[in-house]
């Protein structure tokens, strides 16, 4: 994610066992042009090699589970690679843990990542469709340039406030309506880069709970200004529903669904 550049389903759904809380609106917190992050995202998870590299972002959405871009695992294995969740510097802080096991969706670019430990973090758990121009806020610890600029992943997370815009934006990247949402800033001085990928978008609507809005797929013209896609997470609830109360570690009912609008009772406060 560049320094300079870079940093509505209806109702909510839920996914996980805690909601994560906002200081504010996103229109009263907006870091124009993008830098360090604000607050520690309790949620927010760097996928890395084993020696500590960044590889992707991701978002936790259950103690067990990280969602992630599935062409961010192509050609992966689980021993190969680990997480850390709920620090701004990927290279210490938070939860560090190895990865059991990973599932592609199979025909969205999403997949989830199960860490070999159970992380007691902030979980995002509440799910938007976005609306046409709304505000987003972008995460991710990518490049800052497009080649030959040093520190390719910064260590801090970055952060950049966009914007929703409409699909035909994103024309050139063969969106899918149905499934995927455009992303671009007003200005057009910024985009993501090369590592941000399965990365979050979040929305706080309300200025109380971040929403998770979608999973970075693509861009237009990766590390230069340009739209970018992201995959919406509320397309594929079920299967990440699914993917959550399978696990030993997540009673839920019989059916493993949640009815929409439902928000388990704790909060995590955002501090």
């Amino acid at each position: 994610m560049r320094v300079r550049a870079f940093l509505s389903f209806v109702g909510a759904v839920a996914l996980a066992a805690a909601v994560v809380t906002a200081p504010r609106a996103l229109a009263d917190d907006r870091v124009v042009g993008g830098g360090d992050a604000t607050r520690v995202y309790t949620f927010m998870a760097s996928i890395q090699f084993e020696d500590g590299t960044h590889h992707c972002g991701g978002t936790l959405v259950g103690g067990r589970w990280v969602l992630t871009a599935s062409h961010c695992l192509d050609r992966m294995t689980a021993d190969g690679l680990r997480v850390r969740v709920g620090s701004k510097d990927r290279t210490q802080g938070g939860v560090l843990t190895k990865v059991e096991r990973f599932t592609h969706h199979g025909s969205q670019d999403v997949a989830m990542v199960k860490p070999a430990d159970e992380v007691k973090s902030g979980q995002l758990n509440v799910v938007r469709v976005p609306a046409t121009g709304a505000t987003v806020r972008l995460l991710g610890w990518g490049s800052r340039c497009d080649g030959g600029c040093g520190d390719r992943c910064p260590a801090t997370l970055q952060q950049l406030d966009s914007t929703v815009v409409k699909a035909d934006t994103c024309k050139n990247c063969s969106i899918d309506t149905s499934s995927e949402f455009c992303v671009q800033r007003e200005a057009k001085d910024g985009g993501a880069c090369e590592r941000d990928n399965g990365g979050p978008a979040i929305e706080n609507p309300d200025g109380q709970y971040w929403r998770l809005d979608g999973v970075l797929s693509r861009g237009a013209n990766p590390c230069k200004p340009g739209p970018d896609v992201y995959v919406k997470v509320g397309s594929v609830i079920d299967w990440v529903r699914k993917q959550i109360f399978s696990s030993a570690a997540h009673a839920g009912p019989a059916t493993g669904q949640w009815p929409d609008g439902v928000r388990w009772p704790s909060a995590t406060p955002a501090r």
